[in-house]
């Protein structure tokens, strides 16, 4: 009997396209009633809604078009291999709003998403951190350009996750004020 094949990305249309936009979202893990798991199917996908705490939703952050970015790797040693994502985000201006989201932020189990370009507009986003592993900032700058340069003043962080997963559910957010800053 002939050893079985198995193939990697059958798919027809792949998801080759660059980048996400610049749309994102992020909550604290403690704003969640619920934080859906994976489906059984596909262990890549969550297609059941998050829900929250009243008055808690996802906050929308505005970032600079095509400063959206993720690599990822894989570390560890032989039969504990794990995978890191290492999603970045560059916040353009500086405000008192915007520091004081991000020093809220910077110490709190996170659940981010980003829309792929690929796929923008379909509701669907990509999802970094879940319950158990949750998404974390491991770094923020904030630089300025020369009052006569070109580079824009804003604030660049980094994330890291241990999971990313394709979340299809609409996404949720708040207006109003919630802790000193705005929610979109």
């Amino acid at each position: 009997m002939p050893d079985p094949v198995y193939y990697i990305n059958t798919d027809k249309n792949p998801n080759i396209a660059p980048g996400y936009t610049q749309r994102a979202y992020v909550a604290s893990k403690s704003w969640f009633r619920v934080i859906s798991g994976h489906d059984t199917e596909d262990t890549t996908v969550i297609s059941a809604a998050h829900a929250f705490y009243d008055g808690f939703d996802f906050i929308y952050c505005y970032a600079q078009p095509n400063s959206v970015k993720m690599a990822g790797n894989t570390s560890g040693e032989e039969g504990a291999v794990n995978s890191i994502w290492k999603p970045e985000i560059f916040f353009p201006g500086d405000s008192a709003e915007l520091q004081q989201m991000l020093e809220v932020l910077k110490n709190d189990d996170l659940i981010f998403l980003v829309e792929d370009a690929h796929l923008a507009g379909s509701g669907h986003f990509t999802q970094f951190g879940d319950k158990l592993m949750p998404c974390h900032i491991s770094a923020m700058t904030v630089a300025s350009g020369t009052v006569y340069g070109n580079e824009k003043k804003g604030w660049r962080v980094e994330l890291i996750a241990a999971c990313k997963y394709l979340y299809t559910k609409e996404v949720h957010r708040r207006f109003g004020q919630r802790f000193g800053f705005r929610f979109r």
